[in-house]
């Protein structure tokens, strides 16, 4: 490696240590305590190297700053002393290597042991947001059971908030909310709360969505898979926003509904348990009831009359009383069996 470095060029200011390059590598190919040749052609020791395209001089009588006139986009070139033999460009990379490894070493435990997203750079510096194990685990499993008795709203940390399924119980005074934050993500969403509104009878609803946008209502006893497209709380089966009043009152409705067809059901299975007590009675009582034996009187004592186009039949034997008469219209037949 040559002592000279010269590529790129420099901007001097008179009076002014700093010095600017542009398309220089400083950091790397250049040393505290080498000699810098300024467009002045001057020597000047280098003070402080800031990064690859800025550093300091001083000169040699002691002061800090440049002496010679400004200079814009000039050359200039830096010799580099014994701070930049090859052991000591070894001394200082190996350095810069075990600096960068613990970094990547402390980024990892953090990621290893921390939960949600931690922040990891690449090899060029750039910065990651990434999810832990613990967070990817949150995610795909995680179960919350929330309290949200009262009447108020209810506003779930980011920790609650990144787990998959919701449970909210408690008995509510009124309708309200459960808060997430305005982050991209599922849930599923059970609402096993209690708690009537005196004045109607209806359910009170929680309704699920983000601190300034739309939400989705949940009613009492329902499950529903929702997602947050980063401002507003969504139905994953519809994919949009829903009005939150239109929609409680088409759940609440539908609940109210169920409830009716669920009550009618009980009261027309107790109707026929009653109807089969009262016909068990009634069998007890006159065995002519049964349907498994048919019975008629053996003697007829009053007129009768079969109407055309009916059958009749009779059990016999039969014994017409004294002035009746058993009348027989067109197409009409009687059997005595």
């Amino acid at each position: 490696m040559s002592n000279w470095y010269r590529t790129g060029t420099v901007t001097v200011v008179n009076g002014s240590p700093n010095v600017v390059g542009v398309g220089t590598l400083w950091n790397t190919q250049a040393s505290v305590g080498d000699l810098f040749v300024g467009p002045d052609l001057a020597f000047y020791e280098v003070s402080a190297i800031t990064d690859d395209t800025h550093l300091a001089v001083r000169e040699l009588g002691g002061t800090d700053a440049y002496a010679g006139a400004n200079a814009s986009a000039q050359d200039y070139a830096i010799v580099r002393n014994f701070t930049s033999t090859l052991p000591a460009q070894l001394a200082s990379q190996l350095a810069a290597l075990m600096t960068s490894y613990h970094v990547t070493l402390d980024e990892m435990t953090a990621w290893l042991s921390g939960t949600g997203t931690v922040t990891v750079h690449d090899a060029v510096g750039n910065a990651y947001s990434v999810q832990t194990p613990a967070g990817m685990q949150a995610v795909l499993t995680g179960a919350l059971a929330k309290s949200v008795a009262g009447g108020s709203d209810v506003v779930l940390t980011t920790s609650e908030a990144s787990n998959l399924f919701h449970s909210y119980n408690g008995t509510r005074t009124a309708d309200g909310n459960v808060v997430v934050p305005a982050s991209p993500r599922q849930y599923f969403v059970f609402n096993n709360t209690t708690g009537t509104n005196p004045a109607t009878g209806a359910p009170y609803v929680l309704t699920v969505k983000t601190p300034a946008g739309d939400g989705i209502p949940v009613p009492q006893g329902l499950r529903m898979v929702l997602q947050c497209d980063g401002t507003n709380v969504v139905n994953v089966i519809t994919a949009e926003a829903v009005v939150t009043s239109d929609m409680t009152t088409l759940l609440v409705a539908a609940q109210v509904v169920r409830d009716a067809a669920i009550a009618a059901s009980n009261v027309a299975a107790t109707n026929a348990a009653a109807a089969a007590a009262a016909w068990t009675a009634a069998l007890a009582a006159d065995n002519s009831l049964n349907p498994a034996v048919r019975m008629n009187p053996s003697t007829i004592a009053s007129d009768v009359t079969i109407p055309s186009g009916y059958s009749a039949y009779s059990g016999g034997p039969l014994t017409i009383g004294t002035g009746v008469n058993v009348t027989l219209n067109d197409s009409s037949e009687w059997s005595i069996i």
